[in-house]
Parts: structure tokens; C-alpha cells; sequence
């Protein structure tokens, strides 16, 4: 049982900016927000770096999904690859749902709800796991969707400290999460999308245009 462990400038797309949900983002000071701000995107988009910037911001807390699994893989004693992640992840899910993840996730991210405050949720992968979210965060739930040229993750994760992914392995897990998981529908969904081609300091910008005003 899995437990809780203790290139391009970024852009802005222009019809997310225009949507309703976009007033989640520009609350009143005044305001308690509670809001479930989810990123989404394949591998190697910067969905981590994303939602760490946004902490580092000072624009919710930050709550990695991830961390779930590799704190089973090491439980048991399993080298950290993505390959062991991988048959964790499906096992899991094979176990308990699609939404498994979600499931396990949520008591961290509704306890930083609970207080107020803002969760910056690392990453949703999967309808199931979107439909758990939604339907604990009623409107309130916010999706950034992370595009990257493919060329441009696959030169990322080669050179990624952490779990690397070489070129055969990025396109096998772009197809299971595009096609399997439907990432794709999530990613299509979502209330605003930024691209990260560029560099950090171009990513950090489109972040602080997407959030300027949102103080939690």
C-alpha cells in the first residue's frame, strides 16, 4: 500500500487568457482563494519547474504527485528508474483505479485547501484523476497546461540528473500518456496553456503574467 512520504520565449494562449477561469487566477487580496492550481503536460515539458516557480512566487504550495510512487519504489527496494516507476504507477492504478494517484494525493492537497491557501498539484495525468480533482474542487480547480516541442523534452531528459529518458523511451510514454491515459484530453481542456521552449527566466516571466494580481 502506497503511503504519503513524510528555443521559444514561454507563451501565453491567447484564448485561455479570455476564458472565465481566468478570474480564478485574479482574486481579490481579500479573498481566500482555495484553489487547486494543476499542471499538466509529457514529460519533460517542466511541469516540476513550473510548479516550483509558482511556489518560489509565493503563489500556493507545492504538492508532487510523484513523490508517491518513488517513495513505494524505494519501499521496495527497487532502483529509482523510470522503468520501475513505470510498473509501479500501472500497478497501482491496475489496483485501485485510474484515479489512484488522485486518491492518494487528495488528503495532502485538501489539507492545504482546508487552511485557505493555494495548491499547486504536480501533475494530473488522466481524465479519472481530473474527475476526482473537479469533483472535490468544484469551479475552483485550475489546469496550466505545459507545451514543449518534442525535440526540445527529448534534449531535457537526456542530460536530467534524475531518472533520464533516452529518445525511444520519451516517444513510448508520450504514447501511452497521449493514448492510454488521456493526457491528451486533459491538456485540450485546460483553462490556459503556456509553451516552454525558451529559457527559465522566459518560463518565470509567462508564469508571473499568468498570476500577476493572484496573491493567496
Amino acid at each position: 500500500m502506497l503511503r504519503p512520504p513524510k528555443c521559444r520565449a514561454p507563451s501565453l494562449n491567447k484564448r485561455s487568457i479570455r476564458s472565465s477561469a481566468f478570474s480564478v487566477l485574479r482574486l481579490s487580496p481579500t479573498h481566500e482563494p482555495s484553489v487547486l492550481i494543476a499542471v499538466c503536460g509529457l514529460a519533460g515539458a517542466g511541469k516540476t519547474t513550473t510548479v516550483d516557480m509558482l511556489e518560489q512566487l509565493g503563489k500556493g504550495a507545492r504538492v508532487y504527485v510523484g513523490a508517491f510512487v518513488t517513495a513505494e519504489v524505494e519501499r521496495r527496494r527497487l532502483p529509482a528508474t523510470p522503468e520501475n516507476e513505470r510498473q509501479v504507477r500501472e500497478e497501482v492504478r491496475r489496483v485501485s483505479g485510474m484515479d489512484a494517484l488522485a486518491k492518494l494525493a487528495w488528503p495532502t492537497v485538501g489539507a492545504i485547501l482546508d487552511t485557505g491557501r493555494v495548491a499547486l498539484l504536480d501533475a494530473i495525468y488522466c481524465i479519472e484523476e481530473f474527475e476526482y480533482y473537479r469533483a472535490r474542487c468544484a469551479r475552483k480547480l485550475v489546469r496550466i497546461a505545459i507545451e514543449t516541442k518534442k525535440q526540445e523534452r527529448e534534449r531535457r531528459l537526456a542530460i536530467r540528473a534524475l531518472r533520464p529518458l533516452d529518445a525511444d523511451a520519451l516517444t513510448k510514454r508520450d504514447a501511452f500518456e497521449l493514448d492510454i491515459l488521456g493526457l491528451a484530453q486533459v491538456m485540450a481542456g485546460a483553462e490556459h496553456s503556456i509553451t516552454n521552449d525558451g529559457s527559465l527566466d522566459a518560463l518565470e516571466n509567462a508564469l508571473k503574467a499568468l498570476t500577476s494580481g493572484f496573491h493567496p
